[in-house]
């Protein structure tokens, strides 16, 4: 029975079995409701047929070195159900999200491992946004940049998950190579409660389209937090609200909603991107340097912030600097 062995057994031998499975979670973009993408939630099924949640076994997973064998199960299982939807949807049009350990990117050999995966199950890289977490991307080794770089040369999107509860968030704007920034849920959860948590996602929301990034908002509980997040303008969105996870079968009915590929661009067309006398180098250096200086050389902080100061509104960043400061004693 599962009960017998210990819980590292037990993950273990449902790995073995196949009983994690992915599950798929709509992401939708906010203004008109439409299917944009699916973030893949794993799933243990124990052997009395019982589904758990990913957080009920992800750390176990970290714990006992099992969460890269596990990552990679999920991506192979992903890329044979993409495969079944693709002859009736045309799938292509929208990208799965997938977490995965940010151990992936400590070498090429891991990353070839996944690239692999997707070759041997005849899927394009480019149908994914590999997602890492924020904390954990930020106490990788320099091989990580390296590692992200080449991922997004095969044509697979990178994304910045729970942003703003680590302590590097500003420092992963500017050093990570990144296509999407996620909210965590925390932040919608206290959203209409709090003032500072609404200022710092409607922040996060100007830093995103002054940077090309786009902003996906998790952990929409209710149709009150969805108005206030199309009232506010932000890009995409996901939650229970919306759709929980489902199974790959329940699916295909959601497929014909996708759209093309979504771009920035596409979801603010009104916003003006920034001149280049809106942004203050000094400024920014007076804004950012405590929280930088904890993790990179004062020459590898110039050299990002040039490449991006004509890019970035500075009365933006001051705001949300602050915010995410006031905000890191709720995380530890």
């Amino acid at each position: 029975t599962e009960q017998a062995g210990s819980p590292e057994e037990r993950l273990f031998r449902a790995l073995r079995e196949g009983r994690i499975v992915p599950y798929f979670q709509p992401v939708i973009r906010l203004c008109d409701s439409r299917l944009v993408g699916l973030e893949v939630m794993a799933r243990w099924i124990t052997e009395e047929g019982e589904l758990k949640d990913a957080f009920d076994f992800i750390p176990l997973a970290e714990q006992c070195g099992l969460i890269q064998d596990l990552d990679r199960q999920i991506l192979k299982r992903t890329c044979q159900q993409l495969k079944l939807w693709q002859p009736a949807s045309g799938v292509g049009r929208f990208r799965i999200a997938i977490n995965l350990s940010g151990k992936h990117l400590a070498s090429h050999e891991q990353i070839m491992q996944l690239l692999t995966i997707m070759e041997e199950e005849g899927v394009i890289p480019a149908c994914f946004i590999f997602e890492f977490n924020e904390r954990e991307l930020s106490r990788q080794s320099a091989d990580s940049l390296t590692a992200l770089h080449e991922l997004r040369a095969k044509g697979i999107q990178v994304s910045l998950d729970d942003f703003g509860t680590g302590f590097s968030s500003l420092n992963a704007l500017f050093h990570f190579p990144v296509d999407y920034i996620k909210v965590h849920h925390s932040f919608t959860n206290r959203m209409l409660n709090s003032p500072k948590d609404l200022a710092l996602i409607r922040a996060m929301r100007d830093i995103c389209q002054d940077l090309d990034f786009t902003l996906v908002v998790e952990g929409i509980e209710n149709q009150q937090q969805l108005q206030k997040l199309i009232e506010l303008g932000c890009a995409l969105g996901q939650g229970r609200h919306i759709s929980p996870p489902l199974p790959g079968a329940d699916i295909p009915p959601l497929l014909g909603q996708a759209s093309r590929e979504t771009k920035p661009s596409d979801l603010n067309p009104s916003e003006q991107g920034p001149q280049v006398g809106d942004t203050n180098l000094p400024l920014l250096l007076a804004l950012l340097g405590r929280h930088l200086l904890l993790v990179f050389p004062l020459q590898v902080i110039l050299g990002q912030l040039q490449q991006e100061a004509a890019r970035l509104r500075p009365h933006r960043l001051a705001k949300l600097a602050a915010l995410l400061a006031e905000s890191k004693g709720q995380f530890g």
